[in-house]
């Protein structure tokens, strides 16, 4: 179903914060759909109605966050991103006294270029954030395995909705616009 609904991802390349929104309260729609399905297994046509409805509704969801978090990592990679330009002494650490004088004296002052050790602190914060989702994937698989097992999948399902009600308020009110040259805005649309 994800597939079908690619051509949503777009909503990204635009604002970043109103994807996860609306990504975030669509898989939330999505895994409470699924826990509030018939418990009367096998024929019930309700039951199968509602799950492919989930279905579609999650593809929703994925489709619109299609890329999201490349994004939010070519973000934070630019010079323009959210981590901004280094300070003028930050990047003298990295360059020297040569390379500093010979790029600012050679009519090169205002071009924004950066030095190892820029590149190396925006590489080490994609790097964080990359770690922290290789976490998140396996603590994932972990927790629906454990609660599912121990609670059953409706009740699993029912807690990744709440989960999505977090995510849906720290897309809405804690997330940045991380992308490059955006304004800051103080409302998310």
């Amino acid at each position: 179903v994800a597939t079908g609904f690619f051509w949503l991802s777009d909503i990204a390349d635009t604002n970043r914060r109103l994807a996860a929104f609306i990504s975030f309260t669509l898989l939330g729609i999505g895994h409470f759909g699924l826990s509030m399905l018939g418990s009367s297994g096998g024929g019930d046509s309700g039951s199968m109605v509602g799950f492919y409805l989930s279905g579609v509704v999650f593809g929703l969801g994925e489709g619109v966050s299609s890329g999201l978090r490349a994004l939010v990592k070519q973000d934070y990679l630019s010079v323009d991103g959210p981590i901004g330009p280094l300070t003028e002494e930050e990047e003298k650490q990295g360059l020297d006294g040569s390379q500093w004088d010979a790029n600012c004296h050679e009519g090169h002052g205002n071009v924004q270029f950066e030095s190892k050790r820029g590149r190396f602190l925006r590489r080490q914060v994609c790097n964080k954030i990359k770690i922290w989702a290789d976490i998140t994937l396996v603590l994932n698989a972990l927790i629906v395995g454990f609660v599912g097992h121990f609670c059953g999948m409706r009740f699993a399902s029912f807690l990744y909705g709440v989960l999505s009600i977090y995510a849906v308020y720290f897309s809405l009110l804690i997330m940045p616009n991380t992308k490059p040259g955006a304004v800051s805005e103080e409302t998310l649309w």
